[in-house]
């Protein structure tokens, strides 16, 4: 099996992983929680890394640039019980993340977007993911339309 986002491959030989490549994103995990994974880049035939379990790796689609580091897995593959681990990820990838689990657009005014989080998600709805979110770093939602407006307070 071959899961294949735009810059990398990830070549499965018997495993358990996950693989977070959204468009609007630039960059490319994968989280190993047990098994082999091989990370091809498509690009650069030459390019080929083997995962080990408990490894997460990061491609930057931009520089072409990876890198790997040691993660307790359950924050990345936690998803599949309903669960958001959100681990010390600036605001601008915290909304791109509830975006997609409440269908909710946002818009982040530039002085809030590195604002950095993290939290986990159970069964808590987005007005009280919001309320936390306002009362841990100054920040103020307002709802324009079907579109929430992130902005300073300061």
């Amino acid at each position: 099996l071959i899961v294949n986002c735009e810059e990398l491959q990830v070549k499965v030989l018997g495993t358990q992983f996950n693989v977070a490549a959204y468009p609007e994103n630039g960059f490319v995990e994968v989280v190993l929680e047990r098994g082999v994974v091989n990370l091809l880049n498509r690009e650069v035939k030459s390019f080929s890394y083997k995962l080990k379990p408990g490894e997460l790796a990061k491609f930057d689609k931009t520089n072409q640039k990876l890198t790997v580091s040691n993660v307790n897995t359950a924050k990345f593959t936690s998803w599949k019980e309903g669960i958001l681990n959100i681990y010390d990820q600036p605001l601008e990838d915290v909304v791109k993340r509830l975006e997609t689990r409440y269908n909710q657009k946002f818009i982040l005014d530039k002085e809030v977007k590195d604002f950095r989080y993290t939290f986990t998600i159970k069964n808590e709805s987005l007005g009280e993911i919001i309320q936390l979110m306002e009362r841990i770093t100054p920040i103020k939602a307002i709802q324009k339309g079907d579109i929430i407006v992130l902005k300073s307070v300061n």
